[in-house]
């Protein structure tokens, strides 16, 4: 499984990485309750959904992030790199913005394609938005859902948090 090359390859350069070579299964999935956030990058929607109601049950703040990516007419490249974060406080827009359904958007990924800079990107804005979870980059607001649009290259924040002051910190 890729877990120990992964663990194999960043194992220089960051201590305690512990591999767990096994796929999350419903006997297996409350294991993710010890923790107390989580990373979700999962491409098969069935998955997803039982992993991300899991989290949520549990009370489990997570980010789940995806891509759905398509070929036009000319072969060009064109999709979407969505981050949607669910939280105590918000998680009712989780399964209206996060594809659980079976063929969840990654029609392009069974022809084998891999596409770098939009991999990059996507985790990129998954880091980021834990990092303002945590308090490390200022946010003018609470937002759960990012997408962005490779065609237009359009950044899209919606899902506010309702109990959240809008007012921006004093160094934005």
């Amino acid at each position: 499984m890729k877990v120990a090359h992964f663990r194999d390859m960043y194992d220089a350069m960051h201590t305690g990485i512990v591999a767990h070579p096994a796929y999350i299964t419903e006997a297996n999935v409350g294991l993710l309750a010890q923790f107390d956030f989580v990373f979700v990058c999962i491409d098969k929607g069935p998955a997803r959904k039982l992993v991300c109601a899991h989290l949520i049950d549990c009370g489990v703040t997570f980010i789940d992030c995806g891509m759905d990516m398509s070929l036009s007419k000319k072969e060009q490249i064109y999709g979407t790199c969505r981050v949607t974060m669910a939280s105590p406080t918000m998680r009712k827009h989780f399964f209206e913005r996060a594809p659980t359904m079976e063929d969840a958007g990654d029609a392009l990924y069974d022809q084998n394609i891999q596409i770098a800079d939009a991999n990059a990107l996507n985790a990129i804005l998954a880091v980021m938005r834990w990092k303002q979870h945590f308090g490390f980059y200022a946010m003018n607001w609470d937002w759960h859902q990012l997408e962005f649009v490779t065609n237009t290259m359009a950044l899209a924040r919606s899902e506010k948090s309702e109990d959240q002051n809008a007012t921006p910190p004093d160094h934005a």
